[in-house]
């Protein structure tokens, strides 16, 4: 069903409507003209192509909706209908202008009719509504009636696109990922039909990590479709949290009947209001045919969206899925993300449209650092920086009060994404761009699993080489967390140990040892730091140790991923010690020292999280003492500079006290730090410059069986 509503302006008649005084009935010579207009024109209702319907008089016109179940209308269809009318009923004084043409959802057509009622210019009854094709919809549609069969939210889509290279623009602006933008390629094919009487060639695939962020992708995809003549209308029918029995496979057969050339967007999460399971967490087999049955009928005249708002699919999403891609056409859209520039374009953009000013450069430094964001993600940051600037200048006395979530958020402070850690970390090009490969292979896997698809077990351990304080360990932590965060880990455990953990005083403790190691780091990481220390030792208790790592690892390579790491050369040696290494460990990251350059990245961001200011004469005095160390051995890299800040604070803290007597310490100078506090630390001496190496193998079908 397709509803519109528009307004005949009272300036333009030359019988004007009287308002009705509110609170009271009163029927005069136009209202009754309005109810005989409602009665002609709507006397045909379903089998006519469409209907015109007078619900409310004012000083401005008179209000109608109109209806349509197929036909796409315009002003001008319903303004020769109007005219034809009008001048049957010889009342030629009127013009026939349909001002503020638009659609409309189901929700306000009833609201409209109720309106109508109340005014005595529509007689509506149950009869009507059936005439009329509605049937029970006015359950489900109808403002202020909750039913338990589900959740149902409708919307006409605001969003305008003008042509390819807009729609282009706004997916860019909006981060959305290159499937998205592929898509509008085709869309946009001049090849393409452009009426709407073809039917719907493919169907979608959303996933998003929130429901806003596939709200966007969907009203501009709507709105494309539209533009180029592959929609009837722009209305949305958003539906979750089906319940189970017959009485939610008769709301959703009533549902999407209503729901007919326009678009329906079924939310199939595995969470408590997905579409494929009921609220009580069951599954219902009869409501899962009878959503496909729908699906499959409908299929030709409604587009379908199917969204899954999580990072995780389940078994029973999948599933429906697969059966469904045997009979219709589905193309996947995922939530793209961009770095910090494009997040602060988005930022801005989304201020024009809500009729904000743009936000302050300062204001974006802030709020976007370095890094990689999500849609979802970028949506957050403008809620924030929206609420921010209202309590600003709008309420300033609530800008700095705590609220009972801040409260809680100090209690538990939210832990930020472990993939936005890593791509905030300073320099480590190569290294990030191996996790990510590692994350895609792991999460590619993991699908290939669920769609029950063949694929070959690739050993992902690694072994990461580097000189001290090279970010090696807090790379292995983040790893653990990301293939959590990505579904590709079931727990993201991290177990650090080194030789002592692992090599026993006594006979057959030993191999019991690694095993609980490796029993605590199930679902995770297992990183073993120094590694080659096994090897030494008068004891043959480092080999057994060994014997029963490589055998593991092999036993769960599923299950557990285990990072070695140590100093380049000495890893080297430790690698070659047992030939089953060479097929088991898949990646080699090598961490290079620090440039003298990252090393005052760094410090600026140690400062920053200490709430210490740093200007240009510390900025480059560090650079030199930085250049300096970095030309020594093990001179520590991110420690040393941790170590050359902590001397700092030292000094500076020194100073601040030998003067407190003539000038009180304020806050700002408690921040602020000087030059003369920048003092080099000692170092070891100069090292041989090393080759930076990074690669990977994969095991041979005969060693995978070892």
């Amino acid at each position: 069903m397709l509803a519109y509503q528009f307004i005949l302006p009272a300036a333009e008649m030359a019988i004007k409507p009287e308002p009705l005084p509110e609170g009271r009935r009163r029927s005069d010579a136009f209202t009754e003209a309005l109810e005989r207009m409602n009665k002609e024109l709507g006397k045909g209702r379903a089998d006519e192509e469409f209907c015109l319907f007078a619900f409310r008089q004012n000083a401005e016109g008179v209000l109608m909706i109109a209806m349509s179940r197929e036909l796409v209308l315009c002003p001008e269809d319903v303004e020769s209908v109007l005219r034809d009318y009008f001048r049957k009923e010889k009342i030629r004084a009127w013009k026939y202008r349909a001002a503020d043409f638009h659609e409309i959802t189901l929700a306000s057509f009833f609201s409209a009719f109720s309106s109508g009622e109340d005014r005595d210019i529509i007689n509506v009854n149950y009869r009507t509504y059936k005439e009329l094709g509605l049937g029970d919809a006015k359950d489900y549609f109808a403002p202020g009636n909750s039913r338990d069969e589900c959740r149902i939210a409708e919307t006409v889509s605001a969003t305008i696109v003008k042509n390819k290279r807009d729609a282009l623009r706004r997916a860019r602006m909006m981060m959305g990922d290159k499937t998205l933008a592929e898509e509008l390629e085709r869309i946009y094919c001049r090849e393409n039909q452009r009426e709407f009487a073809a039917p719907h060639p493919v169907h979608y695939f959303i996933r998003a990590e929130s429901r806003r962020a596939a709200q966007r992708t969907i009203d501009l995809l709507v709105a494309a479709l539209y533009e180029n003549g592959r929609l009837a209308g722009k209305r949305i029918t958003y539906l979750s949290d089906f319940d189970q029995g017959n009485s939610a496979e008769r709301a959703l057969r009533e549902i999407l009947r209503q729901a007919g050339y326009s678009t329906v967007a079924l939310k199939l999460s595995r969470g408590g209001d997905s579409a494929l399971r009921s609220r009580f967490g069951n599954r219902n087999e009869s409501f899962r045919h009878c959503l496909k049955d729908q699906i499959l009928k409908l299929r030709d005249t409604t587009l379908f969206f199917f969204v899954i708002i999580e990072k995780k699919y389940d078994e029973n999403t999948i599933s429906f899925l697969l059966d469904l891609i045997k009979e219709v056409d589905i193309i996947p859209i995922l939530e793209g993300s961009g770095g910090g520039k494009q997040a602060r374009l988005f930022l801005d953009e989304s201020a024009r449209l809500e009729g904000q000013p743009p936000f302050s450069s300062e204001e974006l430094e802030r709020a976007v650092p370095k890094g990689r964001y999500t849609l979802t993600e970028a949506n957050t940051i403008f809620r924030r920086l929206s609420k921010e600037r209202r309590c600003r200048e709008a309420f300033p006395a609530y800008q700095t009060f705590c609220s009972f979530g801040e409260m809680t958020k100090k209690r538990t402070k939210p832990q930020e994404a472990a993939s936005r850690q890593l791509e905030k970390m300073v320099g480590l090009t190569k290294v990030k761009q191996l996790v990510r490969q590692i994350v895609a292979a792991g999460q590619m896997r993991k699908l290939k699993k669920e769609m029950k698809m063949k694929s070959a077990s690739q050993a992902m351990h690694m072994a990461f080489t580097g000189n001290p304080g090279s970010a090696k360990t807090t790379v292995a932590r983040l790893l653990a967390a990301i293939l959590k965060e990505e579904g590709v880990a079931a727990t993201g455990a991290f177990v650090e140990c080194g030789r002592s953990d692992l090599v026993a005083k006594y006979v057959g403790w030993t191999a019991k040892a690694v095993r609980q190691k490796f029993e605590e780091a199930s679902g995770g990481v297992l990183f073993i730091d120094e590694a080659y220390a096994l090897v030494n030792g008068s004891n043959s208790f480092g080999a057994e140790a060994i014997n029963t790592i490589v055998q593991e690892m092999e036993n769960r390579r599923d299950d557990v991923l285990v990072v070695f790491a140590g100093y380049p050369d000495r890893m080297r040696e430790f690698l070659e010690s047992n030939e089953g290494f060479n097929s088991r460990v898949a990646f080699h990251l090598d961490f290079p020292d620090y440039t003298a350059d990252e090393m005052v990245e760094i410090l600026q961001v140690m400062a920053k999280e200490r709430g210490l200011r740093l200007n240009d004469a510390i900025l480059k005095k560090c650079r030199g003492i930085f250049a300096d160390a970095s030309a020594k051995e093990n001179f520590g890299n991110g420690r040393y500079v941790r170590n050359v800040l902590e001397a700092a604070v030292i000094r500076q803290a020194e100073r601040l006290m030998a003067a407190r007597e003539k000038r009180p310490v304020t806050r700002q100078m408690a921040a602020s730090l000087r030059a003369e506090d920048f003092e080099p630390v000692k170092v070891g001496r100069k090292q041989e410059k090393r080759k930076n190496a990074m690669g990977f193998c994969f095991a041979s079908d005969e060693d995978s069986q070892r």
